[in-house]
């Protein structure tokens, strides 16, 4: 099975942007992970250069590898399935890492997470983080009446024009948008509702 995998992996057509492979056991578990550079390197017959134990038998052995399980990283660190992307993203920083498997609570295999799909998570049209900071944070949360703050999205930076029912709230509001996915900044131009 693992030579079908290497194949797989060679065969795969950069337009599908998959960066790595999780090999798993008979029982589904994560053993390890297959990355798009173990398959480069695969195919020149070259150990690492950047590895620590380029010379040894083991990177030899890699570069030869007609399996997966003799190509992977062995050492493979899991993301839950019910983690945060903040939380998944810093996992990935802190481990210095590309990608990685998502376990689900019985410990099998459900995926794979990687750099680019976090940031993707982030990255968000202007439309998009314009209708949730209306819906969601002025709206819902706040129970602003429609049209009593208006709000420009360009680029990411959020706009704020308009009043607000007291003084106390601009922060909340501005910060509530901060907390928005995908927002760069917030210009805030609020200010409180006259009586009357």
């Amino acid at each position: 099975m693992g030579w079908y995998i290497l194949s797989w992996l060679t065969a795969t057509k950069p337009a599908h942007r998959i960066v790595a492979a999780p090999v798993v056991d008979d029982d589904g578990a994560s053993v390890g992970v297959v990355s798009a550079s173990d398959v480069l390197r695969h195919e020149a017959g070259m150990p690492d250069p950047q590895s620590q134990d380029g010379n040894d038998e083991r990177a030899w052995g890699k570069a030869r590898a007609r399996t997966a399980g003799a190509l992977m990283s062995s050492s493979v660190f899991t993301a839950r399935a019910d983690w945060t992307i903040p939380r998944a993203a810093r996992e990935l920083r802190r481990r210095h890492v590309k990608q990685l498997p998502v376990v689900g609570d019985d410990g099998l295999l459900t995926g794979i997470v990687t750099r680019s799909d976090l940031l993707d998570a982030f990255i968000r049209s202007d439309v998009e983080i314009r209708g949730e900071v209306e819906q969601d944070v002025l709206g819902r949360i706040l129970g602003l009446d429609e049209g009593t703050v208006a709000v420009e999205v360009r680029d990411g930076v959020v706009t704020l024009r308009g009043h607000v029912p007291e003084p106390r709230l601009v922060p909340v509001v501005v910060g509530l948008c901060q907390g928005v996915d995908g927002v760069v900044a917030v210009d805030a131009h609020l200010a409180a509702a006259p009586a009357g």
